[in-house]
């Protein structure tokens, strides 16, 4: 039961020509560092996403590590060929377009993931952004739905827009934080149930969470709107989700919720005081029924009496 120290002989592998299969594939290393850059196909051009090794949550890497395993994604069948490097670096990119929002998420467990929406219109097309397959269930991962590492912010034109993101955790609390600004827009990151979580407008901008696998990222407007609104749900006809868009010129004391055709309350979906601004707010139908259902919003200014607002609008659920 002693301690043994072993000694392997044998010659450094410098030159490695893998086959790889259409899709996602997982590959080593050889005996010294190997930069992806130097990366090359047969057929040439086969490579479609960046290089991706796994400790507690996916990580771009510019350089393949010796005795380390990393997904890599072809468009075709054919081989990868690795060519060591003892001055290789062995640095980790910044995520892409981390110059604009980043949503960093992280655990009990000390597993973390970083998210991105970046402004900048290439950046939805770098190697990056698309992550490799989920891993198995138990391991740490957080993603947007869209199963990207990084989304493209909307124009200002484009009003209101919200992404969703997946979160497989192993259990304990969740910790996420918002940093950065994307110019003309403010986020808001929402729960399950459609409650604000985190901003970056003055409110917390960080959250400690427990058993959540859903969230929202939601980015409106950082101009105040100059009176109440609540805008149409999107999309509508809707299965199972929809976004519900409300304005606030003041901060206000909220009240959003969901009823049947036949009058009964089906939702709670906001019951507190919000800031004013523009807010979203996520309904998941769940196992509702197919049919017509109608939102009442009603708000009133927190300093203010008088000016209260109270507006009904309907929605259509169909399965």
């Amino acid at each position: 039961n002693a301690t043994q120290v072993v000694n392997i002989e044998g010659d450094d592998i410098t030159f490695q020509s893998i086959p790889i299969a259409r899709g996602w594939n997982i590959i080593g290393s050889v005996s010294s560092p190997v930069p992806v850059a130097s990366l090359s196909t047969q057929p040439p051009g086969l490579i479609t996403s960046g290089v991706f090794g796994y400790s507690g949550g996916y990580q771009g890497a510019t350089t393949i590590q010796p005795g380390k395993g990393y997904w890599i994604r072809a468009s075709d069948p054919g081989t990868l060929q690795l060519q060591g490097s003892e001055n290789a670096s062995l640095t980790v990119p910044a995520v892409p377009g981390s110059g604009g929002l980043t949503l960093t998420f992280g655990d009990d467990f000390g597993d973390s993931q970083t998210l991105s929406v970046s402004g900048d219109r290439n950046a939805a097309n770098t190697l990056l952004t698309e992550l490799p397959p989920t891993p198995p269930s138990g391991a740490f991962d957080v993603r947007f739905a869209t199963g990207t590492i990084t989304v493209l912010a909307p124009a200002p034109s484009d009003g209101p827009v919200t992404y969703p993101i997946a979160v497989q955790s192993v259990g304990g609390n969740l910790t996420v934080s918002i940093s950065g600004l994307i110019d003309g827009s403010v986020a808001i990151l929402s729960g399950p149930d459609g409650r604000e979580i985190a901003s970056s407008r003055g409110g917390p901008t960080s959250a400690r969470l427990a058993g959540v696998r859903d969230l929202t990222l939601s980015l409106v407007s950082d101009i105040l709107p100059q009176a109440y609104r609540l805008e149409q749900n999107y999309p509508n006809p809707f299965n199972p989700t929809t976004s519900i868009a409300l304005d606030l010129p003041v901060d206000s004391r909220v009240s959003l919720r969901v009823y049947n055709a036949l009058g009964q309350l089906v939702g709670n979906l906001v019951d507190e005081i919000r800031i004013a601004g523009h807010h979203t707010v996520v309904w998941n139908a769940g196992n509702a029924a197919s049919g017509v259902y109608f939102v009442r919003f009603q708000a009133d200014p927190v300093e203010e009496a008088g000016r209260g607002y109270l507006r009904n609008m309907k929605m259509l659920l169909v399965r």
